[in-house]
C-alpha cells in the first residue's frame, strides 16, 4: 500500500479519532434520518455519480453500483442492531413500570 493511502484505513472524522463512542454516530445518523430517507439520498447520489462521466468505464459502473448496494444492506444491518437495541431497552422499561408493580401490589 502506498503511504499517501495508508491513511485511507483509518477513521478521519474528528469525532471517531478522539475516542469517543462510535455508538453516538449512529444514534445521530438514524435520530436524522428514516430508513426510506437514506435509501432515497443513497439511490440519488448514484444517479448523479452515474449520469457524470466520472465513471466513463462499463466496470466502474458495475463497482459503483455493487459498492452502493453493499454499503445499502451494510446500513440496513446496522438499522436492524440499532432498533434491537432501542426495543430490548423499551421492553425492559415496561418490565420495570410501576404500573405493573402497582397492580401486582393491588393483587
Amino acid at each position: 500500500m502506498k503511504k499517501e493511502q495508508q491513511g485511507f484505513s483509518l477513521p478521519k472524522h474528528p469525532f471517531l479519532t478522539q475516542s469517543q463512542d462510535p455508538l453516538h454516530v449512529l444514534e445521530e445518523l438514524f435520530s436524522s434520518y428514516e430508513l426510506k430517507d437514506i435509501r432515497i439520498i443513497q439511490w440519488e447520489m448514484l444517479k448523479a455519480a452515474l449520469a457524470s462521466d466520472y465513471f466513463s468505464l462499463q466496470k466502474e459502473r458495475n463497482d459503483a453500483v455493487f459498492f452502493y448496494e453493499t454499503i445499502l444492506t451494510a446500513l440496513e444491518a446496522i438499522y436492524m442492531l440499532h432498533n434491537k437495541g432501542e426495543k430490548e431497552t423499551v421492553v425492559k422499561k415496561k418490565k420495570s413500570s410501576p404500573k405493573k408493580a402497582l397492580s401486582k401490589k393491588s393483587k
